[in-house]
């Protein structure tokens, strides 16, 4: 899907591309054991990126290294609900090309009051086990659910170990794209869960996994990942009427200091419940007085070096290449923006401010060069509303009009004054 919006000098492009996901079926057990571990598997979508703590993407690969945390939910005979309390397990990381965790901890024995196994074993009732997932992982303290790390961005806190009802992920928006967090949470990857019962239990893909039963032996919880915010890039190219070579502007250098975002209809601050009700939908709760506004800046070394302004003491010759007729990304390699997704609207606007200098050399000058500073500002809306979806990754393409100065002349025809006589002195011998 693709929307335009073009004003004066300044353009602003709007893509927006669905990150993809399969999904897989769980594994099919093998015979029951009195002892099952639980054991766990992961899916993260091909296009999927995240991004653990303040620095560095990952994939698959690193997620394995870097872990998910997990909530398990023990509720006896009866089904999780409200007054349930992660009593199982409380943020365990689960990590490794195995998907691995310590302590161990297995199925509840208790699957059936009637013999269902065929094997003549029966119990009391029948124990569930609920779980959460989020990643990257972070430790917590657990009493407080703060993390330990005091960080002021991305996930900054969890639910308490002692809270009841449904686990949820504090978020911050980071203002700053090197710190960004990807934050993803696990929902079911399946539409049914096999147990020993023989009865399974129906699941919703892209919902938790609610009640689960004593599976057999090989059976993994097989989680997908999905991604709870939406992403940003941005990037930047030139609209010259005179080019040299390469698509530069001729005789001259655009460099850009600054670009700012703000958005009233975006939160700076949310809370993910990790129980969503939508399947395949983040449910994010964020509070009036203290969401804050979304507030996104792209400056010094966050910018792409071969665009990214010198300084007013750089003449032309000093200066990158700058932005040419062709794209290029604003951001520097491998970053994006990470926000709470939301809609634009027109009283409500995604505004886009950049500050951008054009540069030109001239030996004739004082200084050896002119320099010019622009700044614009545009407000981003649709008609029916600009929506930023969650996992789903966007460009703002800034378009920068450049017009040179021409000069143009013509000579006018002498035209005939009217004559005045001017009377001098005479002169006599």
């Amino acid at each position: 899907m693709m929307q335009k919006f073009f004003i004066g000098s300044l353009a602003l492009l709007a893509l927006m591309a669905s990150c993809s996901s399969t999904s897989d079926d769980l594994e099919g057990g093998a015979a029951q054991e009195n002892k099952v571990p639980i054991a766990f598997s992961s899916y993260l979508g091909k296009t999927a990126t995240s991004r653990a703590g303040a620095t560095g993407i990952q994939a698959t690969t690193t997620l394995q290294t870097n872990g998910f945390g997990l909530f398990a939910y023990y509720s006896d005979n009866s089904s999780y609900g409200t007054s349930s309390t992660p009593n199982f397990m409380y943020n365990t990381q689960v990590s490794g090309t195995d998907w691995t965790y310590s302590p161990l901890r297995y199925w509840p024995n208790e699957t059936s009051t009637t013999n269902a196994d065929g094997k003549g074993a029966t119990s009391e009732g029948v124990d569930h086990l609920t779980f959460f997932a989020y990643a990257p992982y972070v430790k917590v303290t657990a009493t407080s659910g703060a993390v330990t790390d005091d960080a002021t961005v991305g996930i900054t806190a969890l639910t308490k170990n002692s809270d009841a009802g449904d686990p949820k992920v504090s978020y911050t928006v980071a203002s700053d794209p090197s710190k960004s967090v990807d934050l993803l949470w696990g929902v079911s990857n399946t539409e049914s869960w096999a147990n020993v019962t023989g009865t399974p239990v129906t699941l919703t893909k892209g919902l938790p996994y609610l009640n689960l039963i004593k599976p057999n032996t090989a059976q993994k919880v097989d989680f997908n990942f999905k991604h709870a915010l939406s992403r940003l890039g941005l990037t930047v190219q030139g609209a010259f009427d005179q080019v040299d070579a390469g698509g530069t502007l001729k005789d001259a250098k655009i460099t850009v200091a600054k670009v700012e975002i703000t958005g009233a209809a975006f939160a700076a601050k949310g809370v993910l419940n990790l129980n969503n009700t939508t399947a395949g939908e983040p449910l994010w709760e964020t509070s009036a007085t203290d969401a804050g506004t979304l507030s996104l800046t792209l400056e010094g070394d966050n910018l792409n070096t071969t665009i990214k302004d010198a300084g007013a003491d750089k003449k032309a010759a000093d200066q990158p290449d700058g932005v040419t007729a062709d794209k290029q990304s604003l951001l520097a390699d491998n970053t994006y923006f990470m926000f709470i997704p939301g809609t634009a609207t027109a009283d409500k606007p995604l505004k886009v401010k950049i500050t951008y200098y054009t540069t030109t050399d001239d030996p004739n000058l004082a200084t050896g060069y002119t320099r010019v500073e622009n700044v614009i500002t545009k407000s981003i809306s649709a008609t029916d509303g600009l929506k930023f979806e969650a996992g789903k990754a966007y460009t703002l393409n800034l378009v920068l009009g450049m017009t040179s100065v021409k000069v143009s002349a013509t000579v006018a025809d002498w035209t005939d004054a009217t004559s005045t006589q001017v009377d001098l002195p005479i002169n006599v011998k």
